[in-house]
This record gives structure tokens, sequence and C-alpha cells, in this order.
């Protein structure tokens, strides 16, 4: 199993929503999606990473960032059935996504995290990949998450998160990486950035004088969410392939 996970928002200044968002597949299904990616930036001779940041800031960038949406799509409409490590059979898609919600304003990090932001970033962290382990584990292969590098106060908090999740079921690694070495990691910094500009941008970019790169975004999210299904402002029901949930901070204040 592979989770590749990445943030957006994780400040009050930087939108109303904190969304940390994470791609899981197999092994053999990350090593085809790296494929598919390098095969697309040879046909686009595109040689810089993938952002969502990046959407609008090149004329013909809407149709490249549409392009690798597809790529996404073509291995999230494949399902596959296998048996969980709770030895329950189910079906699931080939790539899955989740996507975790947390309002800033109902965050109180003196009562979550004795005042350390960085702490309680970690703890909705730790809430996001352990209900995908669980949600997608299974006993056949080992377990690799790859988070995106970002600065860190303290860096035993990757290893505490580690050590953490190895309390549910054994984790292989648990590593930071930077996401220009890693085309699944843009994967799923360009969907998380779509779910984050849809709950702490919309509304803000729906005047009729926007720019043109707000119009390149909310493009590339409307063309996604038509090719999904449903719109990334709902959220979904904790089982589906497709999962964005608020995270319930009461909920949390019970765990250790």
């Amino acid at each position: 199993m592979r989770i590749f996970s990445d943030e957006s928002c994780v400040t009050s200044n930087d939108g109303e929503y904190l969304i940390i968002g994470a791609l899981s597949c197999d092994q053999e299904t990350a090593k085809a999606i790296r494929k598919a990616i390098q095969k697309l930036n040879i046909e686009k001779n595109k040689k810089s990473e993938y952002h969502f940041t990046k959407v609008g800031d090149k004329r013909g960038n809407v149709k490249n960032y549409q392009d690798f949406c597809d790529i996404f799509l073509q291995f999230y409409q494949q399902k596959r059935s296998y048996q969980t490590g709770l030895e329950i059979e189910k079906m699931y898609r080939r790539l899955c996504f989740d996507a975790l919600l947390v309002k800033h304003e109902k965050i109180d990090h003196l009562q979550f995290s004795q005042g350390d932001i960085q702490m309680g970033f970690f703890r909705f962290y730790y809430s996001l990949l352990a209900q995908t382990i669980q949600k997608y584990y299974s006993d056949q292969q080992d377990i690799v998450i790859t988070i995106d590098k970002i600065d860190l106060k303290k860096p035993d908090l990757i290893t505490n998160l580690h050590q953490r999740l190895n309390n549910i079921i054994p984790v292989k690694s648990l590593n930071p990486q930077n996401s220009t070495a890693e085309p699944l990691l843009q994967l799923a910094d360009v969907i998380t950035g779509m779910i984050s500009f849809r709950w702490n941008r919309w509304e803000q970019t729906a005047e009729s004088n926007l720019s043109k790169r707000n119009q390149s975004k909310r493009e590339v999210i409307e063309y996604f969410e038509g090719k999904l299904g449903f719109s990334l402002r709902n959220t979904t029901y904790a089982y589906r392939s497709f999962n964005i949930w608020e995270l319930d901070l009461q909920e949390m204040q019970k765990t250790p």
C-alpha cells in the first residue's frame, strides 16, 4: 500500500479551512501512474512540476492540468477487490483519495496541542492517515507513506507520527519528500489544491472581474468535477473511494 499526502492552507491566514489530502494505491499502480505522468510530460514538453498554484500562469496551461487530472481519473475509474487485514471482502477503486477538512476558527491549539501549531497539525495528519490505513489496508502488502516535505521546528514530529500509526497497523516507512522528485505528490497537491480552492476561494472569486489565473483554476476544477460526478464542495461518506470529510474536533479531544 502506498500513500502520498499533501496539505493546503495550514494557517488561518491562508484560508478558512485547513485541508490535508492523501492518494492511496498499491505499488504496481504507483509505478503505472509515474509512467503515465512521464509520458504526458514528454508529450507536453513539460519540465517543471505540477502545482495547483501554477494553474493559469502560462498560456495553454489549463489543458495541461486537465490532462494531468485525467491521469487520476483513468486509474480512479478502475475497480478492484481485495481481502483486507480484517478479512472482510471489499471493493475499492485502483486509486483512491481522502481529504480531511478542519475549520481554523474551531481549532484551539492551547487545548489540542499545548499551543504548538505544528504539533496540532500533525495530530490532524494522524487523523487522516489512521483512517486511510484502516480503510484500505491489505495484509498482503507493506504500508509506505510519503508526505510533502515541510519545515519543522521539531523533526521528531515525523517519528512520533510514525510510531502512533504503528500502534494501529505496522507501517514500513513514513518519510517526507520534495514533490519535485515524486509525481504522485504532485498529483496529491493538485487535487488537494482544487478542494482547498473550492472551500476557501470559490465564493470570493465568483465576481465577473475574476483574474485570468482564478478563471483558469475554476475551469480546471469544473472539468474535474464534471468527470468525477460531484462537487468538491460536498462532503462524502467515509467508505467512498473519493472521500471529503470535516474533522469532528470534539471527538478528537477524546484522542490522546
